[in-house]
């Protein structure tokens, strides 16, 4: 009993202002404001006497519409339950609150509703509302109202969610916001066997899922988190999912319940699966899902981390800690006094203790972050080298290229066409503005002009290309990726039934497209640049192909190499024969070492973005381009680099890609078994050479061992079981 009511205890120190608080500090404040405007604001459409809804203007219709209902009630009792507010432990907010709590009870979420009597068919759209938005509320109210209300009535108004969720069902995210729920109505109901059975039945939820386990939903040892059957999700699905499991590590902390194995998990996969992700605490849209607009939810990441290093301790709470620091420094926006304070406002007491002590602790140094990590099993790759980051995101037989259910993100064909994404200086590039973008001119994409469909797609009907060659490999701080693209193309049948809705309220089935386009591409990671090959691009519907060099915010220069500023319209126009560079003021140079028919223009909503492209023409045979980027770099630094790269292309074309650097290191996509370059391989591949190391990677899946032979020697790689990983020896 002492645990389950610590537990609570610690429950309510999580969503609640308690009376240890530093009323004078300006989070405590800011957080106090926030939650009197909220209970101000739902007091404020509060109607006692009214049959239809306590909070609506008419009766409601869906089931959001009953979430959103015991949404109010749950900030006015957050606001009964915060010390410091006006409402704190006010006897007659507390009787609307148990008011309320029993008109839902009887109207919207009770036993009329499991008998089948109730307002609304439990069965119908949307199950989420049933089982987690509203019980999350519920639970929340009833934490935080303690034992005002008996454990008897307790149980009545969580007899539902008992009803719908016995224990912890589904897999990765879902199933873990199902347990920290179940926990949180066990504790409730002082049901200590329920308690233990919720944290039994996801131990195998908190496992890594290489080789298809729990379906292949969850963690990946390299990092990846794959949700909604073969999408990477790790800035959705898998920040709920670190959420909610640090959230059941608070709520038994200094408790018998507590779990030192997922709290250590909880830091692995925060340095793993989170971190490579951010850039200055922006989020990269290559791990967003169907809300490729949301990067500004990184500084919830980057929060979530400190949630998480409250409960680490020794190094790995001082990493933790070295993350965090790091990102909001390189945040502009949080050398503002109200920004900060917001983000201290949304921590706990305890790691909101411990970032202030940090940040203000000069002494506590945070480093360059150097980082070359390829996701193999989601197919993302991240650079970080000197402040500058890059995310690529790329498809295959494996990985769908895009998703987009309920309605959203309808127009993110090429997404995971090879989307690529530079961090540099320019910190506002990608803190908003998706939907600004032209969403035929993806960064990084090679593509052809013709229009495509703005639909929404059910799940497991998305696009899966044949190609199974596509893979990056490293060396932990530069590496390499390819992709074989197949562009999208479909009879327009649904492939899947499962998820499927015939009136398109959830998705519906793949648009029908014929599309013939094809291409290999590379992209080689060193320093702060990434050098970009495409080779064997072919195409034959009649339609312009283009491969899109970049596309930034528009509002800064574009300038020639001699410093001439480039007038862009609208139109696509032509760049002089033998451009050879460019330089984008505020962000960096471009670096073109052959010859391209680049053209630049002004694109998305409202001319806001420049467009820099390499035109490939109509039906192209063997088209190929090659260029670098450059960020941070000045005009005249752009300049010395574009005369004298510190790399050699040493191939481009259907049989190999290889780079050679000036500090030694060597990548190589062998799309065919050849030798080149003074190395064999009995298999396409691809291979790097670095620091006398030799570097293999079988990008297809599809080897069990392969050898590579270079300077007379052969080595051989066992693939078994490396699902796509950099294998390495030494030479």
């Amino acid at each position: 009993m002492k645990d389950i009511q610590m537990a609570l205890n610690n429950w309510r120190r999580m969503i609640t202002i308690q009376p240890d608080a530093d009323l004078n500090d300006p989070a405590v404040k800011k957080n106090i404001a926030n939650i009197e405007r909220n209970a101000e604001n739902a007091l404020s459409i509060f109607k006692r006497d009214n049959p239809d809804s306590l909070f609506l203007d008419s009766k409601p219709e869906t089931s959001n519409h009953m979430t959103r209902e015991f949404s109010y009630i749950m900030q006015i009792a957050k606001a009964w339950g915060s010390y410091g507010t006006k409402y704190y432990h006010d006897e007659n907010i507390l009787e609307t609150v148990i008011y309320c709590l029993e008109y839902m009870n009887a109207n919207r979420y009770g036993q009329k509703e499991i008998d089948g009597t109730g307002w609304r068919n439990m069965r119908l759209f949307n199950w989420h509302d049933w089982e987690i938005g509203t019980p999350e509320h519920i639970i929340n109210t009833l934490v935080m109202l303690g034992d005002k209300v008996s454990i008897e009535d307790r149980s009545r108004y969580l007899k539902v969610f008992d009803f719908r969720v016995p224990l912890p069902r589904d897999y990765a995210s879902n199933k873990i916001h199902y347990e920290k729920l179940v926990i949180g109505s066990a504790l409730l109901q002082h049901n200590e066997e329920k308690i233990y059975a919720a944290v039994k039945e996801c131990e195998s939820t908190n496992i890594y899922v290489d080789g298809w386990k729990n379906d292949g939903q969850g963690f990946y040892t390299d990092g990846s988190y794959i949700f909604h059957t073969r999408h990477p999700m790790n800035a959705t699905y898998g920040i709920a999912h670190l959420r909610a499991s640090t959230a059941v590590c608070l709520v038994f902390k200094g408790t018998k319940f507590a779990d030192p194995v997922l709290e250590g998990k909880l830091y692995d996969w925060s340095v793993n699966s989170f971190v490579p992700f951010l850039s200055k605490t922006l989020v990269t849209r290559a791990v967003l899902g169907r809300h490729p607009s949301g990067t500004r939810g990184g500084i919830g990441i980057v929060a979530a981390v400190a949630e998480v290093a409250s409960i680490a301790d020794g190094e790995r709470r001082n990493d933790l800690l070295r993350h965090v620091k790091r990102n909001l420094l390189a945040n502009p926006e949080m050398k503002k006094e109200e920004v900060i304070t917001n983000f201290y406002a949304g921590l706990s007491p305890d790691a909101a203790k411990l970032v202030k002590n940090v940040m203000n602790d000069d002494s506590f140094e945070v480093g360059e972050y150097n980082l070359n990590k390829v996701f193999y099993n989601e197919e993302r790759v991240m650079h970080h080298n000197s402040g500058v980051a890059y995310a690529l995101a790329v498809s295959s037989s494996r990985i769908y290229n895009y998703e987009c259910i309920n309605h959203e993100n309808m127009d993110g064909w090429y997404l995971g066409d090879g989307m690529l994404s530079a961090y540099a200086d320019d910190f506002y590039e990608y803190s908003d503005g998706w939907y600004e973008t032209n969403p035929y001119r993806r960064a990084g994409t090679t593509v052809d002009d013709r229009e495509r469909e703005v639909i929404t797609i059910s799940q497991q009907n998305e696009y899966l290309s044949s190609q199974d060659f596509v893979g990056g490999i490293s060396d932990g701080v530069s590496g390499a990726a390819a992709m074989r693209l197949e562009s999208y193309h479909g009879d327009g049948e649904h492939i899947s039934k499962r998820y499927f809705s015939p009136d398109g309220a959830y998705g519906g089935p793949p648009a029908k497209r014929d599309c013939t386009l094809l291409a290999r591409k590379a992209w080689f990671f060193n320093g702060k640049n990434a050098l970009c090959l495409g080779a064997d691009i072919s195409a034959h519907d009649d339609a312009n192909v283009l491969t899109v060099i970049d596309s930034r915010k528009a509002g800064k220069d574009l300038k020639t190499l001699d410093g001439k500023v480039i007038n862009i319209t609208d139109k696509d126009e032509l760049l002089p024969a033998g451009t050879k560079g460019l330089y984008f003021e505020g962000f960096g140079g471009y670096c073109f070492p052959k010859a391209m028919n680049i053209t630049v223009s002004l694109g998305g909503k409202e001319n806001g973005y420049v467009e820099i492209v390499a035109q490939h023409g109509k039906n192209p045979e063997n088209g190929e381009y090659a260029y670098a980027i450059l960020p941070t770099l000045t005009l005249e630094e752009t300049n010395a680099f574009v005369s004298t790269p510190d790399f050699e292309i040493l191939a481009n074309n259907k049989d190999v890609q290889a780079v050679s650097y000036n500090n030694g290191k060597k990548m190589y996509i062998f799309w065919s078994a050849v030798s080149f370059d003074g190395i064999e391989v009995s298999a396409p591949m691809m291979v790097m050479l670095s620091e006398n190391k030799l570097y293999a990677c079988d990008p297809t899946r599809k080897l069990t061992s392969a050898f590579v032979k270079l300077d007379g020697k052969e080595y051989t790689f066992d693939f078994t079981d490396k699902y796509g990983a950099t294998l390495s020896c030494e030479l």
